[in-house]
């Protein structure tokens, strides 16, 4: 049996090391995301695949750009020249979100909940324990109308639709008269009181109109 001599022992102590300190992937919320396999979706219509590093909860300059690794290249690419980017089945795009206790609206990347081509879209924020005030981990849904630009967006809880969510989203929907009458009527399953406090009952109060909005010819 060959004995290895020191310098031998110390190559494979450092590999060894190494191996053992290398960082491994995650993907804790669409805005804290280290070296995971995805895809971006550029605006100027070209794809970039690689492995996704999104640092937007580090609360500094890093919220400018993403990091993209392919073949041992690193590229920083700037989130305002960015559609969207998708990870295994999901997509999470670029919208301006006004967190609770701030007035500085930030660019932070969302999940759509709507299928493609929806009319109107609703995306959700995720914010992990670490990131709030209260050490609980919390979610915010947002809706998008086809009136709005890219990167806007309404809180579902908002003044935007409540109170009076029968004038102001019948409103929104009044190029589908039936639909818009359901609303205004306070129709069971299509009307959300000032006071819902149950974010189960706003989304399916939003993914019926939604659905049938875009159903709607």
């Amino acid at each position: 049996m060959k004995i290895l001599d020191k310098s031998s022992y110390i190559i494979i102590l450092i590999s060894i090391i190494a191996i053992g300190c290398k960082a491994v992937s995650y993907f804790n919320t669409p805005n804290d995301v280290f070296k995971k396999d995805g895809i971006v979706y550029m605006l100027d219509g070209t794809e970039k695949k690689g492995e996704i590093t999104v640092m937007f909860e580090t609360w500094h300059d890093a919220d400018k750009f993403i990091h993209l690794e392919n073949a041992g290249r690193e590229e920083k690419v700037l989130i305002d020249s960015i559609k969207a980017y998708r990870i295994n089945d999901d997509y999470y795009f670029p919208k301006g979100i006004t967190l609770e206790n701030s007035d500085v609206e930030r660019l932070l990347f969302v999940k759509r909940l709507t299928k493609v081509n929806s009319r109107i879209n609703l995306y959700e924020l995720y914010q992990a324990r670490k990131q709030t005030s209260d050490g609980q981990e919390h979610f915010f849904y947002y809706i998008s109308l086809p009136t709005q630009s890219r990167l806007e967006v309404w809180n579902i809880s908002g003044k935007n639709l409540v109170p009076n969510f029968d004038n102001k989203m019948s409103k929104l929907v009044d190029d589908c008269p039936a639909l818009s009458n359901k609303i205004k009527d306070k129709k069971s399953g299509y009307f959300l009181a000032q006071y819902t406090l149950s974010d189960t009952k706003k989304m399916e109060v939003l993914k019926r109109i939604i659905d049938e909005y875009n159903d709607c010819h």
